[in-house]
């Protein structure tokens, strides 16, 4: 078999695997934005895949070329969307606590980007898939990570670095993009076959946290006693306030592996993220201290380092993040406390932990 009939059938079998998968997710999640967005990647990936046919036709046999004509500059238009679509999902799925940047929405908003630019894409998509890997507290989406991680790598980043921005000599264009549409069907087929429990898990595992914390539901006796040892840590230790503290040391003195930890502080307190977890213990804190008469006089710096931050910059945007106003304002009043939002303590279903 010659390598361009490999190349075509490569090329159906994948268009073929992400349309279904794109029509299985509409099904699936079909009024969830993320569910829209896988949508409108697979879309992208079909637009290339159907441009590409045209663009390495010298490398293929008369009988297997194919021409899209005017359709062209759109099909081309739709492909580069790619590594801005994944950009934001990755921000959905991964980034817990902060807004998508206006200014990389405008950039994406540009159209047809210049490959740098789809390059930068790629490498914040990559960036917000690792950087809170180690303090994520969802299961399913710490696996999420791991899969999207691959596809940005080998499908986003390798295109635009191989294909756009160097020149590779004769047909190993050809062989490079045929590879990587086999990465692209193996991609579409693994998530094909994914049963659906597991569809469904890492679905929910990219949705946004919900605004609540969940309903308490049944805890293990194992998981009963490390929240009740969290709960003495937070209380009586204020091992929170430690601000280099980590979610690995927090698992020793509870003394418990930290796949259990982040289960409980996941499954039994609501919060999906550990950092985010500390900051709205911290914020909290800095409330009570900051409504306290008795440190009405104490500085704000020393407040945000007492209470486990490095610097009041740092604290006062998070602060600001969580109460929708400055400490400053929080504590001489212009925002009433009862009127300002309220921090997420989902920690408080500690107090009860005991009963």
């Amino acid at each position: 078999m010659s390598f361009a009939l490999f190349n075509l059938i490569v090329t159906v079998a994948a268009m073929t695997c992400v349309a279904v998968l794109a029509v299985r997710t509409v099904a699936a999640d079909w009024r969830g934005l993320g569910g829209w967005l896988i949508v409108a990647i697979c879309i992208a990936v079909l637009c290339n895949q159907v441009l590409s046919r045209q663009e390495f036709a010298p490398f293929e046999p008369p009988s297997q070329r194919f021409a899209v004509g005017a359709w062209a500059p759109l099909l081309n238009l739709v492909r580069n969307t790619a590594p801005g679509l994944f950009m934001i999902q990755t921000h959905r799925m991964f980034v817990d606590g902060q807004r998508f940047p206006r200014w990389l929405l405008a950039a994406f908003a540009l159209g047809a980007a210049p490959a740098a630019l789809e390059m930068m894409f790629g490498g914040l998509a990559l960036y917000w898939t690792l950087a809170q890997w180690p303090s994520d507290l969802v299961e399913e989406r710490r696996t999420a990570r791991a899969v999207v991680f691959v596809i940005v790598a080998v499908n986003m980043i390798a295109p635009s670095l191989l294909l756009r921005l160097m020149t590779l000599p004769g047909a190993w264009s050809f062989y490079v993009h045929t590879l990587l549409s086999a990465f692209s069907l193996l991609v579409a087929a693994a998530l094909l076959v994914l049963d659906g429990e597991t569809g469904a898990a890492l679905i929910e595992a990219g949705a946004p946290a919900p605004a609540e914390a969940p309903s308490p539901t049944a805890r293990s006796d194992e998981d009963t006693i490390t929240l009740q040892a969290l709960q003495r840590l937070i209380a009586v230790d204020r091992v929170h306030l430690d601000p280099d503290l980590t979610l690995a040391q927090l698992a020793r003195r509870v003394q418990v592996p930290e796949y259990r930890l982040r289960r409980v502080i996941h499954a039994g307190l609501g919060h999906r993220n550990f950092n985010v977890f500390l900051h709205s213990l911290r914020v909290a804190e800095a409330c009570r201290r900051l409504s306290d008469p008795d440190t009405r006089r104490t500085p704000i710096l020393t407040i945000a380092l007492s209470v486990g931050y490095g610097s009041v910059n740092t604290f006062n945007r998070g602060f600001r993040e969580v109460m929708g106003c400055t400490p400053s304002d929080y504590r001489t009043g212009l925002v009433p406390a009862d009127d300002a939002p309220k921090p997420e303590i989902r920690s408080q279903n500690l107090q009860s932990a005991e009963a």
